[in-house]
């Protein structure tokens, strides 16, 4: 079971490489790169075929958010970020700081609204035509648009049959900046408060999350081995495991194992069935309360 993280991460790194050398470098690098752009949920949905999504869409179902932790590239950023974490030290007892921000624990937290608001905005922009709203939102336009401050072949098919954005200019300068610029802030709030952006803004995050709550395959704490140590809890970084209740919110839980890599009792698992109390005087207990 503890093969799974290392997996993610092996798979993680291909997918991040292939997408950052189709972007910045472009589609010469290697044709194995293509697999960062096939497997994307928007460029798919664009197409006659809508093969990738129709795909996670079905592996969501069954395994829950495997996309966002696997394949996302801003969802791999984002956990670099957080990686980063680690090396920002604690002065004189007081909360950790960055920059004069500071850095949240990762706990758990009740779920927002904010991204199913930020869901019904994006879709209305899609039906009304605003693109440009997609084009922050989505993770792989996001990315591609940041892109094309290197490469500006990367924006041909978004920024660059805009003539105008805003009232600084040139469409494909300013839509890269300011997708870079965003970017970067989420990056940074990445490392501040684990991954907020998946679960509060995403769109994309929203709605595999709506299928992902029902996943076959789910994060399960087995009440009679778990000894709420904790472990699982403060390594979560969509803040979804709740020790205490044991509690894994599916919905926002974005598959990246890291609970059940540093649980010291095997008590947190990967697995299709739901777990129970076997031991009787629990099972009364809870009765009475």
């Amino acid at each position: 079971m503890n093969d799974l993280k290392t997996i993610r991460i092996f798979l993680t790194t291909i997918f991040l490489v292939a997408s950052l050398a189709w972007l910045f470098i472009g589609p010469e690098v290697n044709p194995m790169a293509v697999i960062s752009v096939k497997t994307q949920i928007i460029p798919s949905a664009l197409t006659v075929t809508i093969g990738a999504t129709a795909f996670w869409l079905v592996a969501t179902f069954v395994f829950g958010r495997l996309y966002c932790s696997s394949v996302c590239p801003v969802g791999t950023l984002q956990d670099a970020a957080i990686w980063l974490r680690r090396f920002v030290k604690t002065r004189d007892g007081k909360r950790r700081t960055l920059l004069g921000f500071k850095i949240s624990p990762l706990g758990y937290r009740h779920r927002s609204k904010r991204g199913w608001t930020i869901f019904v905005l994006y879709v209305a922009s899609l039906i009304v035509g605003i693109l440009r709203l997609e084009w922050l939102l989505q993770p792989w336009t996001l990315l591609q648009s940041a892109a094309g401050l290197v490469r500006p072949g990367a924006v041909a098919d978004t920024w660059g049959t805009q003539t105008v954005w805003g009232l600084l200019g040139s469409g494909v300068i300013t839509g890269c900046v300011v997708s870079a610029i965003f970017l970067a802030v989420l990056l940074f709030m990445a490392l501040l408060d684990g991954r907020w952006f998946c679960n509060e803004i995403c769109p994309i995050g929203t709605g595999l999350g709506f299928v992902g709550e029902y996943s076959l395959y789910h994060i399960e704490i087995d009440p009679d081995r778990c000894t709420n140590c904790m472990k699982c809890e403060e390594v979560c970084p969509s803040h979804c495991v709740k020790v205490v209740s044991r509690y894994v919110d599916d919905a926002r839980c974005v598959r990246c194992f890291n609970c059940l890599k540093v649980c010291p009792d095997a008590a947190i698992r990967y697995q299709i069935n739901r777990n129970r109390r076997q031991t009787p005087l629990m099972q009364r207990r809870k009765q009475l309360q």
